[in-house]
């Protein structure tokens, strides 16, 4: 307890140095958790956009689907697979899918455009696309002929909500297909090319249209959350191997990174950088704390003599400064952690919406233009670990210096 009380005591011996220092860590911890927040919670919040918009978090697709998207590689996704993938815990809802190319003509304009055929009551499920209406209304069920476009689509055709348009594509099995649709809505995803591109039509519609015969592209899933995705992937992968489907071939059960490799690569290349500036705050942070305690124990070198003079072990004041080192540590964590948790709560509840050029630009590479957070436990524990570690780190020095002083040198220490 002794050592404890003269720690403590020591701290306010020069009360200046002491605060300095311990708001240098305050604010150190601070910045660390804050900005760690806002990273982390921004990346949760655009991932699951990004995933649920219309990606999903798991597809079943047939073999080498995704290196050669073509109709050939479609498959027939029957009533047994859907009853035992659905069965998976984690599995919220499943939605089929056919996805082709083709052109959209109105009057004398057409444009290339990816069509995607889907279920619009299994596509509610999964995606939040018929959120996505920038105008008119989304597929309902059971409808047919009826199409939604990207918005910039339905400009460049110089159509609008009510006219007639014909879809052209090749089908399955080689013929050439063309249906009238009418246009009941337009989709703004902010993404300018998904935009200028994307047809909606219903899955009887797309069935025609390809010839499909009751076959599809790709199967999207829907987990509860994201933590989930590498065990329901490994358990749908279990299910879908008992199955073959055409010319032999297997299902492909792939996740969101494997969908999204650039989404992927940009969040960790942002992630990167993030990591950066956490060093160069740790950096500061040993720095502050490593100053402190070699003036502390510079300017007491006469008093640490006497110390030894009279019997004191060179341990116990290796121990002492030890606990001085880290109730301003500590003291500094407090505060630190207080203040990032206050921050970053405030965020949580008002998110920063950015505007102008810069929020064009983040919609662009598909990005919500808005700044979130999160209160995750795990980032106030390895913030806090990691200062305390660093606290312990820079002591080393001074306790070899202090490990080896003798009285005499102690006492005629200048």
């Amino acid at each position: 307890m002794l050592v404890f009380k003269l720690a403590w005591r020591n701290i306010f011996r020069n009360k200046t140095r002491s605060v300095l220092t311990i708001s240098a860590v305050a604010f150190g911890l601070f910045l660390m958790i804050f900005m760690r927040g806002m990273q982390l919670g921004t990346y949760e919040v655009n991932i699951k956009n990004a995933i649920e918009m219309f990606p999903g978090y798991i597809q079943i697709q047939y073999e080498g689907y995704r290196d050669n998207p073509t109709l050939q590689k479609c498959f027939t996704f029957t009533d047994e697979m859907q009853k035992k993938v659905m069965g998976i815990e984690g599995v919220k809802n499943i939605s089929e899918r056919v996805i082709s190319e083709g052109l959209v003509g109105h009057k004398k304009k057409s444009y290339g455009a990816a069509i995607f055929g889907i279920d619009p009551e299994n596509e509610s499920k999964v995606s939040t696309m018929h959120n996505r209406l920038d105008a008119g209304k989304f597929l309902s069920p059971g409808k047919t002929g009826e199409i939604v476009l990207g918005y910039k689509l339905l400009e460049n055709l110089g159509s609008k909500i009510g006219d007639e348009l014909v879809v052209l594509s090749s089908g399955f099995d080689g013929s050439m297909g063309n249906m009238k649709f009418k246009v009941i809505g337009t989709t703004k995803t902010g993404t300018t090319e998904l935009d200028a591109s994307s047809v909606y039509i219903s899955l009887d519609d797309a069935d025609m249209l390809f010839s499909m015969y009751g076959m599809i592209s790709m199967v999207a899933v829907k987990l509860e959350n994201v933590a989930q995705v590498d065990e329901v992937q490994k358990k749908i992968s279990k299910v879908m191997s008992q199955y073959t489907l055409r010319r032999e071939k297997k299902a492909e059960v792939l996740n969101w990174e494997e969908i999204l490799p650039e989404f992927k690569q940009m969040i960790e290349f942002d992630n990167v950088s993030g990591i950066v500036y956490l060093g160069l705050l740790m950096i500061i942070i040993a720095f502050g704390i490593l100053n402190t305690v070699v003036m502390s124990i510079s300017e007491r070198f006469s008093e640490f003599g006497v110390m030894l003079a009279l019997g004191t072990k060179n341990g116990l004041l290796v121990l002492i400064m030890f606990v001085e080192t880290v109730y301003i540590a500590l003291i500094g964590m407090v505060f630190g952690t207080l203040l990032g948790y206050f921050a970053n709560a405030y965020v949580v509840a008002n998110p920063i919406v950015l505007t102008g050029p810069t929020a064009d630009m983040i919609r662009e590479y598909g990005f919500i233009p808005a700044m979130y957070s999160t209160l995750d436990p795990w980032i106030f524990l390895y913030a806090n670990g990691t200062v305390l570690l660093i606290a312990m780190l820079v002591y080393i020095y001074p306790a070899v210096r202090l490990s080896k002083l003798q009285a005499l040198k102690g006492i005629r220490y200048v």
